[in-house]
């Protein structure tokens, strides 16, 4: 369906009377659930999209719309009601773009979005795999590669190639990096984003989307499976509160999985007021900048290259990775910074970290004393990531080189 029918639908799809027309301008509010599994969790979308739906309660005030990409089947959107007292999901739209992974299309969703389903405010909700800030390709290979440097200049070619990926909306060979997701969302739109997809609780993250939501929801480290499809019946009425209750959603997220048993009992799940970013930032900026200035060196083209982050004994890991990459972000600074500069830093994270969930571990990983969000730390043979990271806008703002 294109968008000229789209438009010839909407009369009908709007209502035959002005008081039903009216109803549909005035609710509280419009959820959107993007669920981009065109990738290995297709079998999972299509789980998740059916408790979305059974979730749904008439007396919820508001409006669900789902968009899901899997495998073998075009994107489609549609919303959900209740009809002779039962759920049901009714198509709004069909997309021609079958690339989820694609900041076009979430753009194309969010407008059409708020066409089919004008409301007084938005709420997100994100799923598909998740690799933080991290650029295309270096999830699998750290340390960079000939085609994972390419895919850098020619991502569109690298899309229809067998390059193995996996980041935000995975959609075959494509991923969506920060800066596509940035451009893709418009500022102040929505009143809240939960990512139900791994390792998107990172500092460099939240900082660039710091004026997309006030309130992001994430996860600092993976997200075991079934993520939140079970617990969707108890999360729906929460986001639609006139303040949506998203302190809420972390607890039964994390009290599902908190009694879980083995491998199985791993959940972190932080709330994130965005709002409290760019303090953050700012009391981080001299520490970096000390560091870079003071370890700056020729012979290894390293201008960040810190004797005591250097090796992985010293840091608290929040991933499994063979060769990690996500690191707490207050016990990294806490090596670099003096006792002054961590009560600023404390202070910031307190306006940052509005709660934070987590069992005793992640599988195999710690969660002890963990802050709710993760930074990367360069590392001496990572050189292809490293100049990476400091095309990130947390690096530019907070070091300027």
């Amino acid at each position: 369906m294109n968008r000229a029918v789209v438009f010839l639908l909407l009369p009908w799809l709007v209502g035959c009377s002005h008081e039903e027309s009216i109803e549909w301008q005035q609710m509280r509010r419009t959820v959107l659930v993007y669920l981009a599994g065109d990738n290995s969790l297709s079998s999972e979308v299509v789980a998740k999209r059916t408790a979305l739906v059974r979730a749904w309660r008439s007396e919820i005030e508001g409006r669900l719309l789902i968009f899901t990409d899997r495998k073998g089947s075009a994107p489609v959107l549609e919303q959900v009601s209740e009809r002779n007292g039962l759920p049901v999901a009714d198509t709004l739209r069909v997309y021609a773009n079958g690339n989820s992974a694609s900041g076009d299309l979430l753009r194309e969703v969010i407008a059409d979005m708020r066409l089919l389903a004008p409301a007084h405010s938005y709420g997100l909700w994100l799923f598909s795999h998740g690799t933080g800030w991290l650029p295309s390709g270096f999830f699998e290979n750290p340390y960079g590669t000939a085609e994972s440097e390419t895919m850098q200049v020619y991502p569109e070619a690298y899309c229809r190639s067998n390059v193995a990926t996996r980041s935000f909306a995975r959609d075959g060979h494509c991923e969506m990096e920060i800066a596509d997701l940035k451009a893709a969302l418009p500022d102040g739109l929505f009143d809240f984003i939960v990512f139900e997809a791994c390792f998107m609780g990172n500092a460099e993250t939240m900082y660039a989307l710091r004026n997309k939501a006030p309130y992001m929801l994430v996860s600092p480290t993976e997200i075991i499976s079934p993520g939140f499809a079970l617990l969707y019946d108890k999360v729906l009425p929460k986001l639609y509160e006139e303040k949506a209750d998203l302190q809420s959603v972390a607890e039964l997220f994390y009290r599902y999985f908190d009694v879980q048993e083995g491998a199985y009992r791993g959940a972190a799940i932080t709330l994130v007021n965005t709002s409290g970013m760019a303090s953050l930032a700012d009391v981080c900026r001299p520490i970096l900048q000390r560091m870079v200035y003071e370890n700056a060196t020729d012979s290894t083209n390293l201008p960040f290259a810190l004797v005591r982050l250097s090796s992985p004994d010293s840091l608290h890991p929040l991933d499994r990775l063979n060769k990690h990459l996500f690191f707490d972000f207050r016990h990294s600074f806490s090596l670099i910074a003096d006792p002054y500069e961590m009560k600023a830093i404390d202070a910031a994270l307190k306006q940052v970290v509005a709660c934070y969930c987590h069992t005793p571990k992640m599988i195999s990983v710690s969660l002890e004393n963990t802050s709710g969000l993760s930074v990367y730390v360069e590392q001496p043979d990572l050189k292809n990531l490293n100049n990476l990271y400091r095309k990130t806008e947390w690096w530019i703002d907070l070091v300027g080189r």
